[in-house]
């Protein structure tokens, strides 16, 4: 064995042949396509789930937009158009009012202040506007209407206790 020959390598003249394959490496490669799939749909799955939490956690009134009618019903010339420009002009409200129409109510010389929602799923709303307008829960009323072509949620009807009110007292 001393004098062992050693063996030449192969020469090869036109091609060479291919190295043997592993065996091992194609299942390597499907579980590494499989797990990213799975943590594709986990992250799709996550960032649902964050948008879910984030709507729950925010509060449901926070920024809320109602849309109001405003009507006289004290008695005072132009009181619902000097509403309507403090009710728009208030920045630090919880609720943003989008004053659609102002007028005059049917009978003058209300005592109190009202407020009516006309769609009975916003009676909470209607609740959490009255408490920050300063107008008595008991004044907060329901009214069906057939034909809302302006979308209107709310009707604020001024009364004689105008003064009052958080928007009188508003600059």
């Amino acid at each position: 064995m001393l004098f062992k020959k050693k063996k030449k390598s192969r020469v090869y003249r036109f091609y060479r042949p291919a190295p043997a394959k592993k065996r091992g490496a194609k299942k390597i490669d499907y579980a590494i396509f499989i797990l990213v799939i799975m943590l594709g749909c986990f992250g799709i799955s996550l960032a649902k789930k964050w948008g879910e939490v984030n709507k729950l956690s925010s509060d449901e009134y926070a920024e809320a937009q109602v849309r109001i009618q405003i009507l006289n019903a004290s008695g005072n010339p132009y009181l619902a158009e000097s509403t309507a420009k403090k009710l728009s002009s208030m920045t630090h409200a919880p609720i943003k009012f989008e004053v659609v129409e102002k007028g005059n109510y049917g009978a003058f010389k209300l005592p109190q202040s009202m407020l009516v929602y006309l769609k009975p799923e916003e009676e909470e709303l209607a609740n959490l506007a009255a408490d920050w307008l300063g107008i008595n829960r008991d004044n907060v009323l329901f009214q069906k209407v057939e034909n809302n072509y302006l979308d209107i949620q709310m009707k604020l009807i001024v009364g004689r206790d105008f003064k009052y009110l958080e928007v009188a007292q508003a600059e």
